[in-house]
């Protein structure tokens, strides 16, 4: 006697609570499930390969930085709170995860995404749209909140049992806590920020960065992230970028992430913060007057007033 042949269900999987149990529900119903994570300048998988170790699931990894920086530069559907294109975002990683759905002969694509948790970019009408956009109409399980959405085809041709779907639609989280024991899921990330682009701080930077570099690259995105940051700005243009270290951690990091053309300042004894002067179209005396503003914010934030700039060094290529 032949065996039947397991079904197969991809999701789209964050490493939080809410994907964590999409993918339970669809393994208590015997499906193998497969996770998709994504990567790009303004996120890692680490959140994720902790979760899904958590559950044991198995992971496919797709880098869309590229992808993701022009959405974040010229967003067709608008920011939200700081530079955070949620919606051309979703739309991008269900894009990708067709590709990924179509080419490995999946059985269920499906999403942790709860209806009505995030207004901005989880309403019932704009899952729809994105749907449609994507030709994806009726191809997207929720698990969480499929009992308040229109069925799916997978629903409706009876591979997946819809009773045993979930009917959460708020943003309260007491229902997944609870769901979360029930599937025996002990660890689990508490909720976050959210993205870190709609984090007003760094939103500002990525906004400064845009203006000073055209082509920006990882490593830029990861200053972005550490130490203190001070823009010169000239006729609207941005000329320089100054970085200044905030600990020694940082500091390392900032004395290794040093490209050619790029200066770094700091004392000789290398206590205090370590600068990163980063030049675009500075000429000879805009490129000294940054070196002395560099010195000044290293004596400053070391606590000291300077005695003499003899004692302190820069390193230039």
């Amino acid at each position: 006697m032949n065996r039947q042949k397991r079904l197969r269900a991809l999701v789209l999987f964050s490493g939080g609570l809410d994907s964590m149990l999409a993918a339970e529900i669809l393994k208590a119903q015997n499906f193998d499930v497969t996770g998709l994570i994504f990567t790009s300048y303004f996120f890692d998988a680490s959140k994720a390969i902790e979760s899904a170790e958590e559950i044991g699931l198995k992971l496919i990894r797709k880098d869309i930085s590229e992808e993701h920086l022009k959405i974040v530069k010229y967003p067709k559907h608008g920011y939200g709170k700081g530079i955070n294109p949620c919606i051309d975002c979703h739309k991008l990683m269900l894009s990708e995860a067709k590709k990924v759905f179509i080419s490995g002969q999946y059985d269920v694509l499906m999403t942790g995404e709860v209806l009505n948790q995030r207004p901005f970019s989880q309403s019932k009408s704009l899952f729809q749209k994105i749907e449609k956009d994507l030709e994806l109409e009726k191809r997207v399980l929720r698990p969480l909140s499929a009992g308040v959405l229109p069925k799916t085809m997978y629903e409706e041709n009876g591979i997946v049992q819809r009773h045993s779907l979930y009917k959460i639609s708020n943003k309260s989280r007491k229902k997944q806590i609870e769901l979360a024991k029930k599937f025996g899921i002990e660890k689990y990330p508490t909720p976050s920020g959210g993205c870190v682009l709609a984090e007003p701080l760094y939103a500002e930077k990525v906004r400064h960065l845009f203006h000073f570099n055209k082509k920006p690259t990882r490593l830029d995105f990861q200053l972005l992230k550490i130490g203190r940051h001070f823009w010169f700005e000239e006729k609207k243009t941005v000329y320089a970028h100054i970085i200044l270290g905030k600990n020694e951690k940082e500091n390392k990091f900032i004395v290794l992430s040093k490209r050619d053309s790029e200066i770094i300042v700091q004392r000789r004894d290398e206590k205090g913060p370590t600068a990163l002067l980063i030049f675009r179209r500075a000429g000879k005396k805009e490129k000294g007057s940054v070196i002395n503003e560099a010195r000044k914010l290293i004596w400053r934030y070391s606590g000291q007033k300077p005695v003499s700039y003899g004692e302190l060094k820069y390193v230039e290529r």
